[in-house]
């Protein structure tokens, strides 16, 4: 029987800390050897791109399984990245972020929600989780000028 298609999409190759989780995830993955792992690597920001050694298994398993398309849906999707680039590609999708790099949560975001189409979401900082309450502030009409 046909091992699950699982698609990783995250920035492996960046010097970053999102790049050393998504190393992190996809060693994991590869050892659980439960899935046909292909991955799509992603840029964050600036940060060099060096961090898949070629000569090493893993660098030669993550080089061997980069894809630019498939030609099915995949059974299983991660997504490491921001949440607001989150998309849904697999029959199941699996989002994983640091959240928000701020000191104030605005009012519509909502983590425990499907407004970004995901199975599962993922803020792995525990100050992030801890803060992603919605912070209140007044609103102001702006035609009237009163606050709401």
């Amino acid at each position: 029987m046909s091992k699950p298609l699982l698609l990783f999409q995250a920035p492996i190759a960046t010097r970053s800390g999102y790049g050393d989780h998504s190393r992190d995830i996809l060693k994991s993955l590869f050892d659980l050897d439960k899935y046909e792992v292909k991955i799509v690597p992603t840029r964050w920001g600036n940060t060099p791109q060096d961090q898949i050694d070629p000569q090493t298994e893993f660098g030669q398993k993550i080089l061997s399984n980069i894809v630019t398309q498939l030609d099915k849906q995949p059974d299983i999707f991660i997504q490491i990245s921001v949440a607001n680039e989150f998309k849904k590609v697999g029959k199941y999708n699996i989002g994983i972020t640091a959240g928000v790099e701020t000191t104030l949560a605005v009012a519509c975001t909502r983590w425990g929600s499907t407004d970004f189409g995901f199975g599962e979401h993922y803020v792995c900082a525990e100050n992030r989780h801890n803060d992603t309450s919605p912070t209140i502030l007044p609103q102001q009409n702006l035609r009237t000028s009163r606050q709401t």
